[in-house]
């Protein structure tokens, strides 16, 4: 109709035809998030879950900066870079870190984990359990992150 009234206006060329039907297929979602959608929604406890296509689509330097662009999450920065990663304001040295299942401890105070030597790059999944569950180390005291 609309191309029909253009058409006797003169706007649009005598040659042009009218197609019945456009379909568009687009799939945003892709495997590795849809994994991690899939584990949240499952998880026993509130967490956040970032797949390495979330990962993959900022310039982070380092997986601190990951992780700061998860809600509940802030990021401490130490000489121009993120470098410590804190839950809903609690200090820094109750967070605890896993790398595949093995608790890694903290360099600086005994408990303190950095995140600047990680680079975001290399993770597959990162895990940001915000409320601590039996299974998890009890020194997780704000939040356990498993890399």
């Amino acid at each position: 109709m609309a191309l029909a009234l253009f058409a006797a206006i003169g706007l649009v060329p005598a040659y042009a035809v009218e197609l019945e039907e456009v379909v568009v297929v687009a799939k945003p979602i892709r495997a590795s998030q849809i994994s991690a959608i899939e584990a949240k929604r499952n998880a026993n406890n509130v967490a956040d879950i970032i797949s390495a296509d979330a990962i993959g689509r900022f310039p982070d330097q380092n997986l601190a900066d990951a992780l700061g662009r998860l809600a509940g999450l802030a990021i401490e920065r130490d000489q121009g870079q993120a470098r410590y990663v804190s839950f809903r304001g609690s200090p820094k040295r109750y967070t605890t870190t896993a790398f595949n299942g093995i608790d890694i401890p903290g360099v600086e105070n005994g408990r303190i984990p950095r995140f600047d030597a990680y680079p975001a790059v290399i993770t597959g999944q990162v895990v940001a359990n915000k409320a601590i569950t039996s299974d998890m180390p009890g020194a997780s005291v704000s939040g356990y992150i498993h890399i």
